[in-house]
């Protein structure tokens, strides 16, 4: 997961056969402009719009969204198609850019081919996406913050606990029974086989309260919430093995080439036959295993 959203755009121009137009390049960029969060308003300074930008295409600021341009007013006003969400700002560089389509669609494009793509893998693997964070237990504190390293959690898979002899899995109870686990009051928790965790918005609680400190002693394997690339340098969330078929499945909302659609086609039975593969082979490990133990 290491591509970023600029390959990803030169990538799916490269497939649909348009003039390549990289995120810093091929710019119209000359004066500063002033934006307003919450506001579609741009205001320029020093700018030319009206002969040099047109309606469709994408105002970006860097490190920013980019955003389709709803129309040009004046060489000094753009309005936009939705609200700028970033900070209020005057003064600041930008860049409007364009072609047969925008950079804003094409990341539009390659966002909803990523989420496509991934739904597709979960269907022959729930949990291959799933992703390992750490917590540390502080004495006397029963809340923590769910791991955000890899994304923001979306679904469970183990909560493990890895400081005691023996690792020991935690099971999961409703928040609303919480108070059923609490440990008398002095008893340590150090080996507490009832030890429990509930989730309760983005934080994780440990049942009995821990009365120990230990530094990343609770692994939390997880499958993050997919995020959408909106900057230049954020990263595809899916493995780079099938980058190559998410910019085909974006590709493909931009041109009716048959050969395209193949490809698409190929690249996603390629990934599943190579899922299905690893599952069968995962599969015959366990039952060797299993008769192993009868020797």
């Amino acid at each position: 997961m290491s591509r970023t959203l600029a390959f990803g755009l030169v990538r799916v121009r490269q497939i649909a056969k348009e003039p390549i137009h990289t995120i810093n390049t091929s710019a119209y960029s000359t004066g500063t402009v002033s934006v307003t969060n919450g506001s579609v308003t741009v205001t320029g300074s020093g700018t030319a719009w009206l002969t040099t930008a047109k309606a469709g295409q994408t105002f970006h600021i860097a490190a920013g969204r980019y955003y389709h341009i709803l129309s040009i007013n004046s060489d000094t006003s753009i309005t936009l198609v939705e609200a700028y969400a970033g900070t209020t700002a005057s003064g600041a560089a930008y860049t409007i850019t364009g072609g047969a389509t925008t950079n804003g669609s094409v990341i539009d494009n390659l966002n909803e081919a990523q989420r496509e793509c991934v739904s597709e893998l979960n269907q022959f693997d729930e949990n291959h996406f799933t992703v390992t964070g750490t917590i540390s237990y502080v004495s006397g504190t029963e809340t923590y913050a769910l791991p955000t390293t890899n994304g923001v959690v979306k679904t469970i898979i183990n909560v493990t606990r890895t400081d005691l002899t023996s690792k020991k899995q935690l099971h999961p109870i409703p928040y609303q029974a919480k108070f059923k686990y609490y440990a008398p009051s002095g008893i340590s928790n150090v080996d507490n086989t009832e030890e429990k965790y509930y989730i309760n918005g983005s934080n994780i609680g440990i049942i009995p309260v821990p009365t120990v400190s230990a530094t990343n002693n609770i692994t939390i394997d997880y499958v993050p919430v997919l995020a959408d690339m909106t900057v230049d340098a954020s990263t595809f969330t899916v493995y780079d093995d099938y980058i190559d078929w998410v910019c085909y499945i974006a590709a493909a909302k931009m041109t009716t080439d048959q050969g395209v659609i193949a490809e698409r086609e190929r690249l996603k039975s390629v990934a599943l036959r190579t899922i299905g593969q690893r599952q069968v082979q995962e599969s015959r490990s366990v039952i060797n295993n299993d008769e192993d133990c009868y020797y």
